[in-house]
């Protein structure tokens, strides 16, 4: 009989998923898909051919070292830059290689525990074993998920929550991380698509000092944060707004009427949804849609930048201002914003989403009392939306009113209500009355109150046929 072997020496225990494992994958992910949404297609396959020498890569090192995860993970993205479009093709593709995974752990766990001493040592190991093959699968589902509804046409960012929610809970990252990591993920900071290239002078893996040379590489493709911030805001913000507007001033009633338009949508939403509007629309848009606005409004939207993106930003608005050189019309100052209005209707910044709603809800399923659940307390829907999972959620309120789905939808933040509205909107093509009704009536019985339930149990225990 042989002695248990040491864990560094296993590898399914030494390359299991870790968190970190976890995180990176949600953030490669991302960063993967909106390559892929830019139809950057050079890019993708120069990082997919060559992880070992990617930047992306190497800065989601917790996957590229784990090859039973980065082999299929650039396999299927291979595919789908090659024109695989099917998310059942997706999914299959994966469940065999999910299969093919679990059957090798399950001879490499068999033969790793053979002719050893049935101790309680030996059974340890089993289990941790075990508990690593189990873990790797999950994480390779949640891959196959994330990948189906990339596939499916959802966005980077809710292909990317796809794996996070699928993880299981020891290795998931809370919602709050996970966007935190996606706003300061590689693939977002570096500058452009095309710095992700393989350079002429590749860094040889092989060479002792790889790790420094692509951590050097690494910083050198990053934007400096350092740099970010200058220590002082714009110097005579007021005066120098008071000037452009001044000398954007007109009598033309269309240019009032987009004017008041823009501005009362920016007077009327909440911060968090123009922090939104800020990240959706293009800073260059903003340097031109601003123009004529009164200084209140432009103000309100400059507090929410750092000094560094107001500078910037008054800069542009002065540019766009002098009148002695080439300079926009009217007229296509307007358009751009409009541009930003067309924004701030679609994603239903302006009113909960209440309008947008209306174009893909299904007619009232008539659940009365899953409507009545809007009536409850701020902390009382915190806890309903901690408790049930998102996609039921969404699938529920397709079938009651735009006002009750907004009530509900309010207790998000601005970026998850964001993602839950595209959810909604994707789901709502596929599911049917029966469906929506069945999912409100769990959701109504799952949060009766203890008191109701167990006055039930007690009116069916004193029946005379209990």
């Amino acid at each position: 009989m042989t002695s248990a072997p040491a864990e560094a020496d296993i590898d399914l225990i030494t390359l299991a998923p870790t968190r970190e494992t976890a995180r990176d994958l949600c953030l490669l992910i991302n960063d993967l898909c909106h390559l892929d949404k830019m139809r950057q297609i050079v890019v993708l396959e120069d990082t997919l051919d060559h992880p070992e020498r990617s930047l992306l890569f190497y800065a989601y090192r917790h996957v590229r070292d784990r090859a039973w995860l980065a082999e299929p993970l650039r396999d299927i993205f291979r595919h789908i830059t090659l024109g695989l479009t099917e998310q059942v093709q997706v999914e299959r593709l994966l469940d065999s290689r999910i299969a093919a995974v679990g059957e090798d752990d399950r001879r490499y766990i068999r033969d790793t525990l053979a002719g050893m001493a049935d101790t309680p040592a030996r059974e340890d190991l089993r289990e941790r074993l075990n508990d690593a093959a189990a873990d790797k699968v999950l994480v390779l589902r949640a891959l196959r998920n994330a990948l189906a509804a990339h596939v499916g046409g959802y966005t980077p960012q809710v292909s990317a929550d796809y794996a996070r929610f699928s993880l299981p809970k020891h290795l998931r990252l809370g919602y709050d991380e996970f966007l935190d990591g996606i706003n300061n993920s590689a693939g977002k900071r570096i500058r452009s698509p095309n710095e992700m290239l393989l350079p002429v002078d590749p860094i040889d893996p092989t060479t002792t000092d790889y790790d420094d040379q692509m951590a050097r590489r690494l910083g050198e493709n990053f934007e400096d944060e350092e740099e970010d911030e200058p220590v002082e805001a714009p110097p005579d913000l007021e005066a120098r707004l008071v000037a452009i507007a001044k000398g954007w001033a007109t009598d033309d009633s269309d240019w009032h009427r987009s004017v008041d338009r823009l501005a009362e949508y920016l007077e009327m939403i909440g911060k968090p949804a123009l922090m939104e509007l800020l990240r959706l629309v293009d800073k260059n848009d903003w340097g031109v849609g601003l123009l004529g606005l009164p200084t209140t409004v432009v103000r309100r939207v400059f507090s929410l930048m750092s000094n560094r993106a107001q500078a910037l930003l008054l800069r542009d608005m002065e540019e766009e201002s002098d009148f002695d050189g080439i300079c926009r019309t009217p007229g296509a100052v307007s358009k751009v914003r409009e541009s930003i209005i067309d924004v701030i209707e679609q994603r239903g910044l302006a009113d909960g989403g209440a309008a947008l709603l209306k174009t893909f809800m299904h007619p009232h399923v008539g659940c009365d009392a899953f409507d009545a659940l809007a009536q409850k307390e701020d902390a009382e829907l915190n806890s309903l939306w901690r408790n049930i999972e998102k996609d039921r959620m969404g699938i529920a309120l397709l079938g009651t009113t735009a006002e009750v789905a907004v009530r509900f939808l309010d207790r998000l933040s601005e970026r998850a209500r964001q993602m839950m509205l595209d959810d909604m909107k994707n789901l709502s093509g596929s599911v049917t009355a029966s469906d929506i009704e069945k999912i409100q009536k769990e959701i109504v019985g799952s949060c009766r109150p203890l008191e109701d339930v167990l006055a039930d149990i007690r009116e069916l225990l004193a029946s005379p046929g209990a």
